[in-house]
């Protein structure tokens, strides 16, 4: 069989715009997305099979993790073969080493899926594009597409429509400290309980933009904002307790939840800070984890 191992990134929102629901049920989003150095690794074989049978198995360090058909990774193989490699019989084998907290607001899923198109593509040598396999990948989940951009070196970028239409950003340059309080957060259930008529402010992405370009980390953590926040928090006290708690610290530029939640995140630029923030959350939340941004 060959083999082609590769690392899939999370991902933060440094700002999360809902601008409205569309006709499909999905939310009309715009928002600044970036990588950190926090990923799976991801390892996918192939091999050819006689008779047109089509095997797809996984295997991952999380014992709580499905591999079955709901998982995107096995979405994505599925894909791929449908789209690529429509007659031919194969054996698709997938492994996951899972170092990306499950249900975080940290696309760890999405990030796999993508790791497996990417390594599928290079295993059958195929002449597609960048932009095609994001635009196919869109299919699985509206992360996808970004996290296919981190596989080709773009870390940060403008997302908008459902998540899927991308325009590259330049990359912060920052420590981040995330902590997760344990509880799962159903992004749908966040977006039922979202009252967009009740939101008296919406980030400035243009701003958001304006100051990655220039690296001017203040103007960015100045316009830090995630509008899924307030229906999480409501939803969630412990996710309230951990924004409170590292608020509370007063050592990070900004303290924002990512996605839709529960991880809630700070930005630094003085390391020792990002250092103690991170070791007096560890006693709080046993998912926490300093990571730097990449790009």
């Amino acid at each position: 069989m060959k083999e082609i191992t590769l690392k899939a990134y999370a991902k933060i929102n440094l700002a999360l715009d809902v601008l409205g629901k569309l006709p499909n049920g999905y939310h009309q989003v715009k928002m600044v997305m970036q990588q950190i150095n926090l990923f799976d690794t991801v390892s996918v074989a192939y091999r050819e099979l006689p008779g047109g049978e089509t095997a797809i198995c996984g295997a991952t360090s999380r014992g709580d993790l499905p591999m079955d058909e709901s998982n995107i990774a096995h979405k994505a193989a599925m894909l791929m073969k449908k789209t690529y490699r429509p007659e031919a019989g194969c054996e698709i084998r997938i492994a996951i080493d899972k170092k990306i907290p499950m249900a975080a607001g940290l696309a760890g899923g999405s990030a796999d899926g993508a790791a497996v198109m990417r390594a599928l593509a290079r295993l059958w040598e195929l002449n597609v594009s960048p932009q095609d396999l994001a635009a196919l990948s869109a299919q699985i989940g509206a992360d996808v597409p970004f996290c296919l951009m981190g596989q080709e070196g773009q870390f940060c970028a403008l997302a908008e429509g459902i998540g899927e239409q991308l325009s590259p950003v330049r990359p912060l340059s920052a420590w981040v400290m995330l902590s997760k309080p344990p509880v799962c957060v159903p992004t749908k259930e966040v977006y039922a309980n979202l009252c967009l008529d009740e939101c008296q402010s919406h980030p400035d992405i243009e701003q958001m933009i304006k100051g990655l370009d220039t690296h001017n980390l203040p103007l960015v953590t100045a316009n830090m904002e995630n509008l899924l926040e307030s229906a999480a928090l409501r939803l969630y006290p412990e996710i309230v307790q951990t924004k409170e708690a590292i608020e509370q610290l007063r050592t990070a530029g900004a303290v924002l939840m990512s996605g839709s939640g529960p991880t809630v995140f700070g930005i630094y630029m003085n390391q020792e800070k990002a250092k103690s923030a991170y070791r007096i959350m560890k006693q709080k939340n046993a998912e926490t984890y300093l990571v730097k941004t990449l790009g």
